[in-house]
């Protein structure tokens, strides 16, 4: 998970690694964790429940727009860049190529659930166009992936039929994220 709101940060590493949150950028912390882990000597996982989130409908990781599909490319390409930096990106780009499948899969899958038309969820689709998510680099990633979210990416480079897919789990009460 790259939120942050379940994870604590020593202030000394925020400072003098100069971590920002990117500003007027949905899902910035997936930038800022990718950065915070580069930045790290160490990281500690806790197996024990300290905090209990609320689920607000309307909140930016619940709701579609234009901004989050778009944003995510601008984080996409600030990540590829660390990892270049770093000397990381040839030896995790297959990583890097599926967590974009899974992230624009996401979005997908909450468009086709939430909005009321295909033409609706078809405008956000074109977003995609001429983006990573169709580039035969990226496909490369897909083997990372669980089963059944390969079928799912293989089926949403068809957006009607994927369209159609989700809406008809939506009757069916069978929700995806």
């Amino acid at each position: 998970k790259v939120t942050l709101w379940d994870k604590f940060f020593k202030l000394k590493l925020i400072k003098e690694g100069g971590l920002r949150l990117l500003e007027g950028i949905i899902n910035e912390d997936y930038l800022f964790m990718m950065e915070v882990c580069l930045e790290s000597d160490n990281i500690v996982f806790l197996n024990h429940q300290l905090y209990t989130a609320t689920i607000r409908p309307n909140s930016v990781s619940r709701t579609i727009k234009p901004q989050t599909v778009t944003d995510y490319f601008i984080i996409a390409e600030r990540i590829k860049h660390l990892l270049i930096r770093e000397g990381a990106f040839d030896r995790y780009k297959d990583y890097y190529y599926a967590s974009i499948i899974k992230n624009m899969l996401f979005s997908l899958v909450q468009s086709a659930f939430k909005v009321d038309n295909y033409t609706t969820f078809n405008s956000l689709y074109k977003l995609l166009r001429g983006s990573y998510y169709f580039e035969s680099e990226t496909r490369k990633g897909v083997y990372l992936l669980d089963f059944k979210i390969r079928c799912l990416y293989h089926l949403s480079l068809r957006p009607w039929p994927f369209y159609s897919s989700m809406r008809i789990l939506k009757k069916c009460h069978v929700f995806m994220y």
